[in-house]
């Protein structure tokens, strides 16, 4: 009978300790979980010293180049691993970016920078992984269209003031101005910021030509497959355009885009892009054309 008592006390001992620890482990996981959303309604902001600081935050079958196929199996490779997500989407673009420059070289490539986000990514993927590229004056074009927001054209500016890029800035239709380009330059193929979802995206791949009909070039897409949250986690932290800390999820132009309705707080005030749970509504707001060189 007194080892039954003594074995009873010691398991009310074990389960009174049990149920300590467990309100204990409760308690700190409730904490970290309000501390996490606490961070993530903080917007990282870094202050540009240039002239437009106010607006700029940072918080078919298809042929392929030379060697793309194992570049390509690489990438997706990186896709898939178990490496935090920012590791693995980073190596995969700067897989197929280090090809496009090693097949085209720096004065055959350039990047459609139109101050949209996913263009973004690519603008400071090549700071962070390809800086001699960049100085030794790789292009980045900005095809300038009508009902461009200021705020953008200020961000471009600003980034080239930054980072002493090559920007060149091409008025008039699209198509035009590409014909222009590819006439006037060596120019074989274009870094893109799309991704799959974009309007026209789904049929392409990291390297897909031109379609028919259209002046022939290569598209490379080295964040094809990246979906909305990695765009953010990478680009936190970095600079990008002002307007999505304004409600924009996605930005075209100034007659087809309104801010995101998921963000709007009940005080009609707007939470940050970054903050969009959803990646499906990504582009609520936009009442888009097939065209599409922003994000």
């Amino acid at each position: 009978h007194r080892d039954v008592v003594a074995g009873s006390s010691c398991d009310l001992l074990k389960q009174a300790t049990h149920r300590h620890t467990r309100r204990k482990l409760q308690a700190a996981s409730c904490n970290l979980q309000a501390l996490r959303h606490s961070r993530s309604a903080l917007p990282l902001h870094i202050t540009s010293q240039t002239t437009h600081a106010s607006n700029t935050t940072v918080s078919p079958p298809q042929r392929e180049p030379a060697h793309a196929h194992q570049v390509i199996h690489n990438a997706q490779r990186s896709s898939t691993s178990r490496a935090p997500m920012s590791a693995r989407e980073v190596a995969g673009a700067t897989a197929i970016i280090q090809e496009a420059l090693s097949q085209y070289g720096a004065t055959g490539l350039c990047l459609s920078f139109n101050g949209g986000k996913d263009c973004t990514v690519l603008l400071h993927l090549l700071l962070e992984r390809f800086p001699k590229a960049v100085q030794d004056g790789l292009l980045f074009v900005f095809f300038r269209q009508p009902n461009e927001f200021p705020e953008i054209e200020a961000f471009i500016t600003d980034m080239a003031k930054r980072f002493s890029l090559n920007l060149k800035i091409m008025d008039g239709p699209f198509r035009s101005c590409l014909e222009q380009l590819l006439q006037e330059l060596p120019i074989k193929a274009i870094l893109m910021g799309t991704r799959r979802g974009d309007p026209g995206a789904d049929a392409q791949t990291f390297f897909t030509p031109a379609d028919p009909g259209w002046p022939q070039f290569e598209r490379v897409n080295p964040i094809i497959d990246w979906d909305y949250a990695a765009v953010w986690k990478y680009l936190r932290g970095k600079p990008y355009c002002a307007l999505y800390d304004e409600g924009y999820t996605s930005i075209g132009s100034t007659v087809n885009t309104e801010k995101n309705a998921c963000l709007r707080n009940a005080d009609g005030s707007y939470r940050p892009a970054y903050m969009l749970e959803d990646g499906s509504q990504e582009r609520e707001g936009r009442n888009c054309s097939p065209k599409k060189l922003h994000s």
